[in-house]
C-alpha cells in the first residue's frame, strides 16, 4: 500500500489516507507518517467520525440531508472540536448514535405525511415508545431544532441517571488498591490508573486523557491538575504516575517529542489508549473499574460536601450532588458550621 501510494509521485497528506478503504495497514501507515513527523498530528477520532458524516449522509438526500448535515457539522461536531480534553471512541462513537436517530425520526416523520415543521409532541411521543434508549439520543437533535425555529414545542424528557449498581466491599477495594500500589507484576499503566480509579472516583475516560502537563512537581510533592484544582498525590502513586508513558513494546518508530503528551497513549502518542481496551486488560488483572470507582465515589461523597467533592475531583455539581444523594448525608449542618466559622475570623 506504501509502494503505491508512493508510486503516484504526489505528496501524501491525511486527505490521501482518508480515501482508502479502511483497514489495520492504512492506520498503520497514517501512524508511520506521523510519529516519524512526515505527517503533523491530528485528533484521529474526530477526524474520523467528520468523515463518516460526510460518507454517510451520502446516501440521505433531499430535506433530511440539508437538516442532519447542519445538525451535525454545526451542533456535534463544532461541540466536539471545542473540548479542551482529547476526544476519545465513545464521544464519537455517540455523534453517530445521535446522527442515526435524528435521520430515523425524520425518516418516521416524513413517512406519515409530517415534517419538521408540523410534527406534534403526540408522534415524538409515539415514536419515543418504540424505543428504549433514544430520549437521550433524539433530545439533543430537538433541542436544536426548536432554537433554529425548525420545530415548535415538542421536546423529548431528559434520562433520569440510573442508580449506579456495580460496587466493592471495603475489603475488596482495599484489596484492589494495595495491589495497584505494590503489585510489580502489573503494568505500571494499570496500577496507575487502577489506582486513580480506585482512590479518587475518576471515570475510565477521564484517567485515559490525562497529559503529562496536567503533573505538577513542587517542593518534593506531585500534583495532577483536575480542571482548576491541584490534587496532591499520594508518593507511591506519584512514583507511578512519573513512571508514563510507558515505553512502547516491540516498536520500530522513534518517539515523537511533543510538549503535551498523553499518559496513557495508544498506538501513538497523540492519541489515547482505547476504553474498552483498558478496561478489559484491569479485569484480567483482577481489578474492577466500575466497581472501584463507585465504591470511591460513594466513599468521598459521605465524607465530603457535594461542593467541595466538586472542586477537588474537578466534576460537575450536578454529579457532585447526585453522588451525596446516594450517600444519603445531609451537609447542611457542615455548611451552617462553617459560616459560624467565618464570621468568629
Amino acid at each position: 500500500m506504501l509502494s503505491d501510494l508512493a508510486a503516484h509521485g504526489e505528496a501524501i497528506t491525511h486527505e490521501t489516507l482518508d480515501e482508502l478503504s479502511p483497514s489495520p495497514a492504512a492506520d498503520y501507515i497514517r501512524e508511520i507518517l506521523v510519529r516519524t513527523a512526515i505527517l503533523e498530528p491530528r485528533n484521529e477520532y474526530l477526524d474520523r467520525v467528520t468523515l463518516w458524516v460526510d460518507q454517510y449522509l451520502a446516501d440521505v438526500s433531499g430535506e433530511p440531508a440539508r437538516v442532519l448535515r447542519a445538525y451535525a457539522q454545526w451542533y456535534l461536531l463544532h461541540k466536539a472540536r471545542r473540548r479542551k480534553d482529547p476526544l476519545m471512541r465513545p464521544t464519537t462513537d455517540r455523534i453517530r448514535t445521535q446522527v442515526r436517530v435524528a435521520h430515523e425520526f425524520m425518516t418516521f416523520i416524513e413517512d406519515r405525511g409530517y415534517t419538521l415543521n408540523t410534527v406534534g409532541q403526540d408522534l415524538v411521543d409515539n415514536w419515543l415508545t418504540q424505543g428504549t434508549s433514544r430520549e437521550s439520543e433524539i433530545r439533543s437533535f430537538l433541542h436544536w431544532a426548536g432554537q433554529r425555529g425548525l420545530t415548535t414545542g415538542v421536546v423529548a424528557p431528559a434520562r433520569k441517571p440510573g442508580l449506579p449498581a456495580a460496587f466493592l466491599s471495603e475489603e475488596e477495594q482495599l484489596e484492589q488498591l494495595h495491589r495497584c500500589l505494590t503489585d510489580d507484576t502489573i503494568p505500571v499503566d494499570l496500577r496507575a490508573g487502577g489506582g486513580l480509579m480506585l482512590l479518587y472516583g475518576l471515570n475510565l475516560t477521564r484517567v485515559l486523557a490525562i497529559s503529562s502537563n496536567q503533573l505538577r512537581q513542587r517542593s518534593g510533592d506531585t500534583y495532577l491538575m483536575l480542571g482548576a484544582h491541584e490534587l496532591l498525590l499520594p508518593p507511591v502513586l506519584a512514583d507511578l504516575m512519573t513512571q508514563l508513558p510507558r515505553p512502547a513494546r516491540g516498536s520500530t518508530l522513534s518517539n515523537v517529542k511533543i510538549e503535551r503528551r498523553l499518559l496513557f497513549p495508544g498506538r501513538t502518542p497523540h492519541r489515547a489508549i482505547d476504553p474498552e481496551h483498558f478496561a478489559n486488560r484491569l479485569k484480567q488483572r483482577g481489578i474492577r473499574p466500575r466497581g472501584g470507582r463507585n465504591t470511591a465515589l460513594i466513599q468521598l461523597a459521605s465524607e465530603l460536601p457535594a461542593a467541595v467533592l466538586s472542586d477537588v475531583l474537578g466534576i460537575d455539581i450536578a454529579t457532585a450532588t447526585r453522588w451525596a444523594g446516594y450517600a444519603k448525608r445531609d451537609w447542611q449542618g457542615y455548611l451552617a458550621s462553617r459560616r459560624e466559622t467565618a464570621q468568629q475570623f
